[in-house]
């Protein structure tokens, strides 16, 4: 109980400041045909949090941009098949942009989005692909060989099916230790962004590779209520 207090004095703090946020999903659909992620949200909560949120912005801007004005930006991990479905028409009807993470390998693989379904949004204005590796490695733990693979492998896999630049990436788990800053670096990607529970502020965003986003789940929405 005083852990989840601390915790919620914290971020109560937090956004008291000026600050934008990033957002981060993976289901979010009431019940997914293929459960593939305990990171869930109800699709009304989704539709209403992003809402009572915003006004949105691509990530890669938002990592950019000077005034902390309580923009926001929406990301996906993983690539999962309810994004497509549900999410994408949501937020193409409002034109509301947002970045997918997706695992190069799971391409096509149930619960997941396909190939068809990646490259039909790759050719959406509003949509912007990122990687997330290529099976959801948890990188802080992994060699220099299997990380390389997951960082720049997947990046030209990425590439080439949707014959665009990927120049963004996610760490899986959040997890990343100086190896994985370097490849991510020296792959060149523009941004990477890790789960550090907290908005931007003044302070936090200067590292291009390790950018905070927030999760959104059905278990943390009591911490995101607009201020």
């Amino acid at each position: 109980m005083l852990k989840e207090a601390m915790k919620q004095g914290y971020l109560k703090a937090l956004f008291l400041f000026p600050h934008n946020n990033i957002f981060e999903f993976h289901h979010v659909s009431d019940c997914p045909p293929v459960d593939l992620s305990p990171r869930k949200i109800k699709t009304e909560a989704f539709y209403r949090f992003i809402e009572s949120h915003g006004p949105y912005i691509p990530a890669g801007d938002i990592v950019e941009k000077k005034e902390l004005d309580r923009t926001g930006a929406i990301t996906f991990d993983d690539g999962l098949e309810d994004v497509y479905r549900i999410a994408y028409p949501f937020l193409g009807e409002k034109k509301i942009p947002f970045t997918i993470f997706v695992l190069s390998e799971k391409l096509d693989r149930p619960g997941y989005m396909t190939k068809a379904q990646l490259l039909e949004m790759a050719a959406d204005p509003l949509v912007t692909i990122g990687s997330h590796g290529t099976d959801h490695t948890k990188l802080g733990e992994a060699d220099e060989k299997k990380q390389r693979v997951e960082i720049i492998d997947s990046k030209k896999q990425i590439e080439d099916i949707t014959g665009r630049e990927c120049a963004y990436f996610a760490y899986p788990f959040g997890s990343y230790n100086e190896i994985t800053l370097r490849l991510a670096h020296e792959g060149g990607y523009v941004n990477a962004f890790a789960v550090k529970g907290r908005p931007l502020t003044r302070g936090n965003h200067k590292d291009p590779y390790t950018v905070p986003r927030l999760s959104i789940e059905d278990n943390t929405l009591r911490y995101y209520n607009p201020a």
